[in-house]
């Protein structure tokens, strides 16, 4: 959707992270804007899942917003060293 035009967030669960940079790579899109939340997502209650919204909400945006050149340099720093920590990291964040 991006390549023609149309702003896109790639929302994936931190389980899929690298395998999510890994494909955007096979298919010459280093640096596409990954949107991580928690894995496993679906055991999440409402409540849970608003905090999650709430946590990315601002990271959504600046990728809807801002010219793709711009995100690619962004990401493709941020994405090139996806580790267990970062994963870990994202699950933190509801308190797993």
């Amino acid at each position: 959707m991006e390549q023609m035009g149309v702003p896109t967030a790639v929302i994936c669960t931190s389980a899929f992270l690298k395998m999510g940079r890994d494909t955007a790579r096979s298919l010459g899109l280093d640096g596409m804007p990954l949107v991580a939340v928690p894995h496993p997502f679906d055991p999440l209650t409402p409540e849970q899942v608003e905090k999650v919204a709430e946590q990315i909400v601002d990271e959504v945006v600046h990728v809807l917003t801002t010219p793709a050149g711009e995100l690619k340099e962004e990401y493709i720093g941020r994405l090139a060293h996806a580790s267990d920590q970062e994963i870990a990291v994202c699950r933190l964040s509801l308190g797993r």
